[in-house]
């Protein structure tokens, strides 16, 4: 059994490397191998915030909290309903509460997620929050979820064998999750569309988004989800915007590998500007921010990336379920003309458009590595840039409504296309 597991992560470690030397040149692939350890390292030290620097919202802006089952305890660290032997999951790193809470900061105090020891952080099953929303066609946002955690309106029950229809786990960050009704999330949406066109063999889509999450979160709660529920398909959301920092804070923890210092100037900065501008820079801008002053960290946090996605995919294949990626971009990179608020907290950065743009050029990269290495992967720029109406809300940057619709467009014909395939 440990045989098999050190060869499989020798396959992705493999593949891994290739796609440095494709996305880098070889002279830099060096760099790589020393930079970056094996997975399995143990729990780490804390480290800096991995990349999300906030819950869904702030608790001032929660309308109501109820808690449908009485009797949680945020952040106690229990096993959710439904959750599986740590022997029946892949062989992964374990990190504990307080090394995930360091890099995660948001979970010391959210009401909506929390730490678990398997799948490192999940949604609090049977929640419901509503929040103020002027944007919104209601005013306001109810976010609720069922008894496993997702957003979801009825109940999901543990895979049956030989159930009829089809079952799709989707997972990503908050942009998955959604700031939106449960019924306006591209994962019901993309749901209603599919068993409309098999009424016979209907298909349940899953939306497992997870707030503040990234990529090596989610590769944590695939393992899980792929036990617990045996999807025949799993659909995986990388957000452009902060997703390639969390990796590399993870990757960094897991290896011990301190962070670069960033100039104090540039601190003092971004602590003004996330005075007036916190829900929004946490979407696209401090990422940015933190690869301007922290020189081959893009290029390291994509890797870091890939390798989580490279296990997902592993992930699946040992499972006999099917990936999709999906490459999500910014609002900066598809509202262009719905972006004259950021200017002030640009300036404030002293950041210009072309520190903005590296996170459109880490998507492209993305989606041409993964591709590369034969990962089923959608860009989802081309669905969302320059639209007739914002894509995403004003007042934070995730995706609103109209956006989730184009997602839901975008992603049926290969969700189809790879549900379909022999």
């Amino acid at each position: 059994m440990a045989r098999q597991a050190a060869v499989k992560r020798a396959i992705v470690a493999l593949t891994l490397l290739a796609l440095a030397a494709l996305l880098f040149g070889h002279d830099r692939v060096r760099d790589f191998v020393h930079g970056h350890g094996a997975r399995g390292a143990g729990p780490a030290a804390p480290r800096e915030a991995g990349g999300h620097d906030a819950d869904v919202r702030d608790v001032r802006d929660v309308r109501d909290v109820r808690d449908v089952r009485g009797n949680r305890e945020a952040g106690d660290g229990e096993a959710p309903a439904g959750s599986v032997d740590p022997a029946l999951l892949p062989s992964r790193g374990v990190m504990d509460e307080a090394t995930v809470t360091a890099l995660l900061p948001h979970l010391a105090h959210a009401t909506w997620v929390r730490y678990d020891p398997l799948a490192l952080v999940r949604v609090v099953p049977d929640l419901q929050l509503t929040m103020p929303w002027p944007e919104h066609a209601g005013g306001a946002v109810t976010l609720a979820s069922n008894n496993l955690g997702f957003r979801e309106d009825v109940p999901t029950a543990p895979r049956a064998p030989r159930a009829p229809g089809t079952r799709v786990a989707v997972l990503g960050d908050s942009h998955t999750f959604g700031l939106v009704e449960n019924r306006e999330s591209f994962a019901n949406l993309l749901e209603a569309r599919l068993s409309a066109e098999r009424p016979d063999a209907p298909c349940e889509v899953l939306n497992g988004g997870v707030t503040g999450t990234g990529p090596y979160e989610s590769r944590a709660l695939l393992g899980v989800l792929l036990a617990e529920l045996e999807p025949q398909a799993v659909v995986f959301v990388l957000y452009a915007g902060n997703d390639f920092l969390n990796a590399l804070a993870f990757a960094d923890a897991e290896a011990r590998r301190p962070r670069q210092p960033m100039p104090l100037a540039a601190q003092q900065r971004l602590v003004a500007a996330r005075a007036v501008e916190r829900d929004r820079l946490a979407q696209a801008t401090n990422q940015a921010h933190s690869f301007r002053y922290r020189a081959g960290d893009a290029d390291r946090a994509l890797l870091a990336a890939l390798q989580d996605v490279l296990e997902m995919a592993q992930y699946c294949a040992e499972r006999h379920a099917r990936f999709l990626v999906a490459v999500l971009p910014c609002k900066e990179d598809c509202d262009r003309g719905d972006m004259e608020h950021m200017r002030a907290v640009l300036d404030t950065l002293q950041l210009c458009d072309e520190d903005l743009a590296v996170n459109g050029r880490l998507a492209a990269r993305c989606v041409e590595a993964l591709s590369a290495a034969g990962v089923d992967v959608v860009d989802l720029l081309p669905a969302l840039r320059d639209q007739d109406r914002p894509m995403f809300w004003k007042r934070d940057h995730h995706l609103g409504v109209d956006g989730h619709r184009a997602v839901s467009r975008a992603l049926l014909a290969p969700l189809r296309e790879l549900l379909d395939r022999r």
